[in-house]
């Protein structure tokens, strides 16, 4: 779950990845799993 927020910060520094956010919930979600 940490690591979830950690992305989503990460996301929210770089604008560019705001189209990626999708992917790298689905990544996330598949790690977690």
């Amino acid at each position: 779950m940490l690591e979830l927020v950690v992305v989503k910060q990460h996301c929210r520094i770089d604008t560019d990845f705001t189209g990626d956010d999708a992917l790298l919930e689905i990544y996330s979600g598949a790690a977690a799993r």
